[in-house]
């Protein structure tokens, strides 16, 4: 490595570290990429330019991680406790928190299927390498609707893939068709049937959680039809991920637009399925507790007002 370079993480650590800049500012003020940022964090810390010691492991951080896994039966909650500039910054930080995560999780010939959304779009811009070999990344579910490409599942797994340098697939086809027997013949296909297939096995799964309002990425991008809209909102749906839409107790309803749906909802993998879920926000803490309540939730990513809001809640 040339002097210049380690002059350069050495900035960048100092600014992340001391100065509790973002990353997005200082990979603006010394000129190169966010994601350039990240990867001199990760080399700095792997090499030992920088050493993090924790000196209270019942930090205020620690104590609502621990509380967020008792109560919901959560293996692991990562939460992000660093002021971000806007909310994409957040969402970012939140990929960052979860890179360990990921890593320890994975084994090498693993099936990582990813679900669509902003926070996991943002999210995927932080996944650094999680050093496995033959690693897959397969999309379960088709794309979210006819806007907000950036949100859609083939964007992110484009994301991940690039950074882990690893096989992906791609699903071309819509998450909900206009009826039940053009998604019969469309998984019939043998390009979409294969990649079903693959996404069925997957080890781990990352997945946004979504809300059922105006502001939602399922409302903005046209993912649903105004009938789809009437009926989960009848319904009393607050909640969805990885395909599945919730009540307000975590229950699966029973809505008529998974006969036209393609991919999986989170109850049809198998036990061994590990699901990584990512959300925050005050909009979202109906959402967040109706996935949690349903006892799929292997690790939760969110920050620290969100978590904080979440027992408060429960409690």
């Amino acid at each position: 490595m040339t002097r210049d370079r380690t002059n350069l993480i050495i900035k960048a650590c100092y600014m992340y570290y001391m100065e509790n800049l973002t990353q997005a500012q200082i990979a603006k003020q010394l000129g190169v990429s966010r994601p350039q940022i990240s990867r001199f964090l990760t080399y700095a810390r792997e090499n030992n330019i920088v050493s993090i010691t924790i000196n209270d492991p019942q930090s205020g951080r620690s104590v609502i991680e621990e509380k967020m896994c008792r109560i919901f039966h959560l293996k692991e909650c990562h939460i992000v406790d660093k002021i971000a500039s806007d909310r994409h910054d957040t969402m970012f930080l939140m990929g960052e928190e979860s890179n360990d995560l990921i890593r320890r999780n994975l084994n090498d010939g693993d099936i990582v299927g990813v679900s669509a959304g902003k926070t996991l779009y943002h999210a995927s811009l932080a996944l650094t390498d999680p050093q496995k070999k033959n690693l897959k990344v397969v999309p379960i579910c088709g794309g979210t609707g006819y806007k907000g490409e950036r949100w859609q599942t083939n964007k992110i797994i484009s994301n991940i893939s690039e950074r882990w340098e690893c096989e992906s697939f791609q699903l071309n086809s819509p998450t909900f068709v206009s009826s039940e027997s053009l998604k019969n013949q469309l998984i019939q296909e043998p390009d979409i049937k294969d990649i079903l297939s693959l996404a069925k096995k997957s080890n781990l799964v990352i997945a946004g959680i979504g809300i059922l309002d105006n502001i939602g990425t399922l409302m903005e991008t046209g993912f649903l039809n105004e009938a789809d809209i009437r009926e989960l909102k009848e319904k009393k749906a607050v909640s969805s991920i990885c395909g599945s839409f919730l009540d307000e107790n975590g229950n699966d309803i029973n809505f008529s637009g998974y006969k036209r749906m393609i991919g999986y909802r989170i109850d049809q993998f198998g036990q061994g399925t590990k699901v990584i879920a990512y959300a925050f926000g005050d909009e979202k803490i109906k959402s967040i507790l109706a996935a949690l309540k349903t006892g799929k939730i292997y690790a939760l990513v969110t920050d620290i007002l969100t978590a904080q809001s979440i027992l408060d809640k429960y409690s």
